[in-house]
Order: C-alpha cells, then sequence, then structure tokens
C-alpha cells in the first residue's frame, strides 16, 4: 500500500512539473512573439554604375503580398548622409513610430546632391521599385507613391511617366505642369493631392488647376487652411485624413 501511495504522489508531481513547463514555454514563445517590431535599415540600390541609396522599412509581422509605399524627400534631403531624411515629416514621423506599424514594406530613397530632383532617376528608381516589390513578394497592386516639395513634384513626374505602375498617388505641395501630355498620362490615376493655402514657396493653385483638369472622380486636393509649405507633411499623421491608410488601402 505504501509503495502504492509513493508511486500516485510521484505521477502528480511529474504531472505538474510538466504542465508548469509547457506553461513556461507558451508564455516564453508569447513574450518573443510580443517583442518583434518593424525595422528601418539603410540599403543600396546599384544600377548601370549609379548607386541609389535609401532606407527600407521592413513591417514587423511580414507576409506576401503585402503593399509597397516609396516616399520621395524634399530639396533639405539631398546628401550622402541618409540620416539627414529622418529629421523631419513622413520619414520622421515613421522612424519615431508616429505612425504606428505599418502593414506594409516602404522606400525611402536619398538624392544625392548633384541631381536636380527625381525625374532625373526615374528609370533607376522604378527598377529598385519593382526590384523590391520581387524579392519580398509585395502586392504588385498595392504600390503607392508620396512625397513633399521637391519630392511632391517627383511624385507627381514619377507618376506620370509610370502611371501603370502606382495604385495610388499623393503629391504634397508639389508642381505640376498643366499639359495635354500629363493629363493623358495620369486620367486614370488615383490621386490625393495636398497644398498648403499659406504655401509661398510652391504655388498650390498648379496642384489644384490640375486636379480641376483632370475632372476625374478618382482625383482629388485638399487645400490645408492656413498652412505654410512645411506644415502640409501633417496630413502624414492627421486622423482627419488618415492619408497613409489610404496609400496602402486600408
Amino acid at each position: 500500500m505504501r509503495n502504492r501511495i509513493l508511486f500516485c504522489l510521484m505521477v502528480m508531481f511529474t504531472c505538474i512539473a510538466c504542465s508548469e513547463r509547457e506553461y513556461n514555454e507558451d508564455t516564453i514563445e508569447e513574450q518573443i512573439s510580443d517583442t518583434v517590431t518593424s525595422t528601418m535599415t539603410q540599403e543600396s540600390f546599384v544600377s548601370n554604375s549609379t548607386t541609389l541609396n535609401y532606407w527600407l522599412y521592413t513591417p514587423a509581422k511580414v507576409e506576401n503580398n503585402m503593399p509597397l509605399l516609396i516616399y520621395l524627400h524634399g530639396g533639405s534631403g539631398k546628401g550622402s548622409d541618409l540620416n539627414i531624411i529622418l529629421e523631419n515629416g513622413f520619414p520622421k514621423y515613421l522612424h519615431d513610430g508616429d505612425l504606428g506599424n505599418l502593414n506594409a514594406y516602404v522606400i525611402i530613397p536619398q538624392l544625392s546632391k548633384d541631381i536636380i530632383g527625381w525625374s532625373n532617376i526615374a528609370t533607376i528608381l522604378k527598377e529598385l521599385i519593382t526590384s523590391t516589390a520581387t524579392k519580398f513578394h509585395c502586392d504588385n497592386t498595392c504600390i503607392s507613391i508620396t512625397g513633399h516639395s521637391m519630392g511632391g513634384t517627383g511624385t507627381w513626374s514619377i507618376a506620370a511617366k509610370f502611371p501603370k505602375l502606382f495604385y495610388r498617388i499623393a503629391p504634397l505641395s508639389g508642381s505640376i505642369t498643366n499639359t495635354e501630355a500629363n493629363v493623358t498620362s495620369l486620367k486614370e490615376s488615383n490621386i490625393w493631392a495636398f497644398v498648403g493655402s499659406a504655401d509661398v514657396i510652391v504655388n498650390p493653385q498648379s496642384t489644384i488647376d490640375f486636379i480641376k483638369e483632370l475632372n476625374t472622380y478618382n482625383s482629388k486636393y485638399t487645400i490645408i487652411n492656413d498652412a505654410t509649405h512645411f506644415d502640409v507633411p501633417q496630413a502624414y499623421v492627421s486622423q482627419e485624413y488618415k492619408l497613409v491608410d489610404w496609400l496602402l488601402g486600408e
């Protein structure tokens, strides 16, 4: 009888220990999964002896068929130090976590000082976009582009050159020439442009006139009252507009 009691006690303690171990392992796995975060890494893309440096944002939870977003910086972001780009606007919001954890990949390239504007590297930029989309199995039907100031102008020009590449485009404080070629190219594009009523650096009227000329249901503009040229990027974090969600198709 005594041996039987001891055997039962040993079995009971073994079961308890196993249960505790399984619980602890599950808890550890859960804690590990909770600590997985998004990353921003400095990358380089080389094509025809031209090097394009860029930030790559990788989402915390990686899946196939994720959206891809491209951001084009303004004139102050030019150079050879990628950290300059993180000083303001969308890149700063993304880096500081103000946009939350985006369920998308993001490319933020940098122009060198000897390049005038984004249209001058349109081909290599397209190569970077398509290469990234292929490498990370992104959703080719959900590639969007946005930018501010010179980047807003670049958004217009790159989208006009490759209109079928982009799902949605959002130029902020950019400039576009109201030509028949541009109107024809962007007629079917999904566009949401932003300008500030107090912008004295880039005339917001070029954007307004162009959207009116398009006269399509899938293109619109928003005038932010009393906003200066450098106030407009706040649209990225505005809960009123939810611009980033729109760009990602959410």
